[in-house]
């Protein structure tokens, strides 16, 4: 019988056990997510920070960005300031009034730059995971006369989009270290398997992966859309490994559900811990979360070798197509000498890569099984 607990604080016992009998599951203690601010790490100089490795991995995949700006107002502090930069010299700027004002309405600026450097500016509020605005992100595009700037602020929103799907909560976590530990790698397959994930459950807002380091046996952060790798496991992250329960958890303002679950393989060995968060909309929807974490997490399990594999770096590069944007269309002549196309990432040669590796993993399962001397192969890995 599978374990469960519902930690639902500030709930009276018969609402708890109302959820238990929508959800068929048994009540247990209640419990809260702790704050955010205590999840995450001080800046610690000379490391890179969250916000600088976001701009870094978004100019990577969007080359025409002249530049790329994100502005927050650190903890303790009552300014805004540019806190990452494509160009870093700028990192430590105060905003611009026409950039708070951008934060304060949550409408977009476009300013162009016809003289000389022909360039346009968009600024848009950014968001974290479920919305709740942390700052503005400024982009430098190419212009050229006749761009249709609803288009280009329509590109500008994708791309700030996708910088908000990896955001947390705050500027403390803008502000962190990307590495909480830098002896724990990035790029893992690990990553690729919780990005892939996101990008099929669009509902799950955060996906954080703690597996047992083959080394140590410690169990540290390897993959997340949130950052914070390496950050250890608390105590609440070690108790659902050691009891095999799971941890469902309302974070303090009461908008997020965090689900913990037991972390297996694909031969049903328990390798860590995966918390998986969403939007919380009513309390009728805590039950239903929770199934569908657990479903996720078995989907996820199937693609799971071993802890070992899930260390193992994974490839980077994809295939990429060239897909003509609204302000790339022949009218304007197509004779730009910068680049106005988006490269995108069309995903088939990694999903491929990833299927041949899970058909691998469980013929590698099943050949372990029958034979222990043998090692099992997954994704061209030997573990």
């Amino acid at each position: 019988m599978k374990r469960t607990a519902i930690g639902l604080a500030g709930l009276s016992l018969t609402q708890c056990l109302a959820i238990a009998a929508f959800g068929g599951l048994p009540v247990l203690a209640q419990a809260q997510s702790r704050p955010n601010i205590q999840e995450t790490m001080a800046p610690v100089p000379g490391r890179k920070s969250y916000a600088q490795d976001l701009v870094d991995r978004t100019v990577s995949r969007n080359t025409e960005l002249i530049e790329l700006d994100v502005h927050a107002t650190p903890p303790g502090s009552s300014q805004s300031v540019i806190v990452a930069a494509k160009s870093r010299a700028r990192i430590g700027k105060p905003t611009d009034a026409d950039d708070l004002a951008v934060f304060k309405s949550g409408e977009p600026r476009v300013e162009i730059n016809g003289a000389g450097n022909n360039n346009v500016e968009v600024g848009l509020q950014l968001q974290d995971v479920t919305g709740r605005p942390v700052g503005v992100v400024e982009m430098t595009f190419p212009y050229i006369a006749g761009t249709d700037e609803s288009a280009l602020v329509k590109k500008a929103e994708a791309i700030r989009d996708g910088m908000r799907r990896r955001i947390s909560y705050g500027s403390e976590d803008l502000v962190a270290p990307a590495q909480f530990d830098p002896q724990v790698p990035v790029d893992t397959y690990a990553q690729y398997l919780v990005d892939d994930t996101l990008e099929k459950q669009p509902g799950v807002a955060v996906m954080v992966l703690h597996i047992k380091d083959p080394k140590s046996g410690d169990y540290p952060i390897i993959a997340s859309n949130i950052g914070r790798i390496g950050k250890a496991a608390d105590e609440s992250d070690l108790q659902v490994i050691r009891s095999g329960t799971t941890r469902v958890a309302r974070n303090v303002d009461d908008r997020r559900l965090e689900v913990k679950l037991p972390m297996k393989d694909a031969a049903g060995n328990t390798i860590g811990a995966v918390a998986i968060v969403f939007p919380r909309r009513s309390m009728a929807d805590d039950a239903t979360l929770a199934a569908q974490a657990e479903r996720i997490r078995d989907e996820l399990g199937r693609r799971v070798a071993n802890a070992s594999n899930l260390y193992g770096a994974y490839p980077t590069t994809r295939a990429e197509r060239v897909v003509q944007t609204e302000y790339d269309k022949p009218e304007l002549g197509n004779s730009q000498s910068l680049p106005m196309t988006k490269a995108v990432t069309s995903g088939q040669t990694l999903e491929q890569a990833s299927q041949e590796g899970y058909s691998e993993a469980v013929k590698g399962v099943a050949r372990a099984t029958e034979s222990p001397e043998k090692s099992a192969v997954f994704g061209g890995v030997k573990v």
